[in-house]
């Protein structure tokens, strides 16, 4: 299953969505650094996407609605087919929305690696995409602090999410 992120309190303004294209496939909550602006035809003026190597690029999450898309053997593509943002993914060459978080957002997401025991934060570091489960912020290049553990309804089940608030990285 995909990552779901839901923000709670983003206070996003004009200036903290941007669109991006990578040449990798990305799901929701997965950190991107945003690159030069593309200047191919079909991705005009999008940010080229990729893992972030250090903390001087600017970092942010995909948070797209994408509508999940099925091609069938005759390459057929059929949109619309499942509404579950767990089947959510991205393509490669796909453009998505990416969220800049700014300090004192508040998000949940439902897919975190690492071990959850013993853990304060979710990182993202360096060349890695996907968060993290941490004791401390070191080496992180986003940081989140664990407020909790809730519940969010998705179709007729109840999938356990981390509550998180954005923190300064030292």
């Amino acid at each position: 299953m995909a990552n779901v992120l839901i923000l709670r309190s983003a206070n996003t303004g004009n200036e903290d969505i941007k669109t991006g294209v990578a040449e990798v496939e990305l799901q929701n909550g997965f950190a991107v650094a945003l690159g030069d602006v593309s200047t191919d035809r079909k991705t005009r003026n999008a940010f080229k996407l990729a893992a972030a190597n250090d903390a001087t690029e600017l970092v942010g999450l995909v948070y797209n609605a994408d509508v999940p898309s099925l091609t069938d053997e005759m390459g057929n593509t059929y949109k619309g087919i499942s509404s579950d943002p767990r089947n959510i993914k991205f393509a490669a060459g796909t453009p998505v929305n990416v969220w800049l978080p700014s300090k004192g957002a508040e998000i949940a997401m439902t897919e975190v690696a690492g071990t959850k025991e013993g853990a304060k934060y979710v990182v993202y570091k360096a060349n890695d995409m996907k968060p993290t489960y941490a004791t401390d912020t070191a080496d992180a290049l986003i940081a989140f602090k664990i407020t909790g553990n809730k519940f969010v309804s998705i179709g007729a089940d109840r999938v356990p999410t981390v509550e998180m608030i954005r923190v300064t990285v030292a």
